[in-house]
């Protein structure tokens, strides 16, 4: 995958420009394993081993002191200077040893080579398409489902109700109320509170001095 993106990022030549230099090389390679495989170029090859044997040339030159021409060995000879004059065994032998065709033949088993056909796979994928158009889409935010939470989180920030709702949280006599709802002096006031609203206590019953002192205080505190 690092390889995909280094070839998105353009560190590798155009797509275009090797895919068309491979090609004519794969063109004349073609034609070299055509020739490589015809009947022609086999036929030459047997005839140049044959015409290039000792054995050949011994009895060639015991039949030139006879009669040579004619003769069988004359016929292949014939033949075999024939097919060196074809313009496909030519092109064979000249291409077999170019510098083409070892360039080519040492990129098609390259790790490079292996690389891009990876590349060209993967650039002509769906999962290549899909990244591609996500990355050029400009909206593409705003067709995730976070952007639709995000959408509703305006909405609902913008109602009048929630504006009020934390434009009071902030005030400063929340903040106090809250602080007092969780004191311990409100929570003994309303203990005190329960008990001075006891039948007990209005019977006149109670006989804590400390008890009616503490119910006065608590009273007199501005923060209950």
């Amino acid at each position: 995958m690092a390889g995909a993106f280094r070839f998105m990022l353009g560190f590798y030549p155009k797509t275009e420009a090797i895919e068309t230099k491979r090609q004519n090389l794969l063109n004349e390679f073609n034609k070299l394993k055509e020739i490589e495989t015809s009947d022609e170029l086999s036929r030459f090859l047997h005839l140049q081993k044959l015409v290039v044997s000792p054995e050949f040339l011994e009895r060639k030159k015991n039949l030139q002191n006879l009669t040579f021409k004619g003769s069988e060995e004359h016929l292949k000879e014939e033949e075999y200077l024939r097919f060196k004059k074809m313009s496909d065994i030519k092109f064979y032998y000249k291409y077999k040893g170019s510098k083409e065709l070892a360039d080519y033949l040492g990129t098609e088993k390259s790790q490079e080579l292996a690389e891009y056909k990876t590349l060209k796979n993967f650039v002509q994928s769906d999962a290549y398409k899909t990244v591609y158009d996500y990355l050029n889409d400009k909206k593409r935010f705003e067709r995730t489902p976070e952007f639709k939470q995000y959408k509703e989180y305006l909405s609902i920030k913008e109602n009048p109700s929630f504006k009020n709702y934390f434009k009071f949280i902030g005030l400063r006599q929340y903040q106090e109320y809250l602080k007092v709802q969780q004191s311990p002096d409100l929570e003994r006031f309303q203990q005190l509170e329960n008990f001075v609203k006891s039948g007990e206590f209005c019977s006149g019953k109670i006989t804590s001095r400390k008890g009616i002192q503490e119910v006065g205080r608590l009273c007199q505190n501005e923060r209950i």
